[in-house]
């Protein structure tokens, strides 16, 4: 997929929920990652290789420093928190990955759901 403006290349990947609490409707979550370009800047270009890294490990994809193979995502498992986000006026779920373990964080433990990329 492109990005609305077309000047990048966008990774969507359908992602739904397994065995989800029994007082919730789960809905399907479409969660995008925005590759890299030429034009972009070294800091955009760190940042959108780390967002990428935290669903990779997340999801359990093998990857190296040359790229991944996106037909290792289908059939993926792994658990992140799912939270509730609006963009353009529409509410919705979200993923939230969590960090590297090599990155520092204060964030606090919360239960995480299982989740399941197609």
């Amino acid at each position: 997929k492109r990005s609305k403006d077309g000047r990048r290349d966008l990774l969507v990947v359908t992602i739904s929920i397994e065995n989800p609490p029994a007082d919730t409707k789960p809905e399907i979550i479409f969660h995008q990652m925005s590759m890299p370009n030429a034009e972009d800047s070294d800091k955009s270009r760190s940042f959108q290789i780390l967002l990428t890294r935290r669903f990779l490990e997340c999801f359990n994809i093998p990857y190296e420093s040359g790229g991944f193979d996106p037909d290792d995502i289908p059939g993926a498992t792994g658990k992140c928190l799912v939270i509730q986000d609006e963009y353009e006026g529409r509410k919705g779920n979200k993923l939230e990955l969590p960090p590297l373990r090599k990155e520092s964080t204060n964030m606090k433990k919360a239960p995480q759901k299982l989740v399941k990329a197609s």
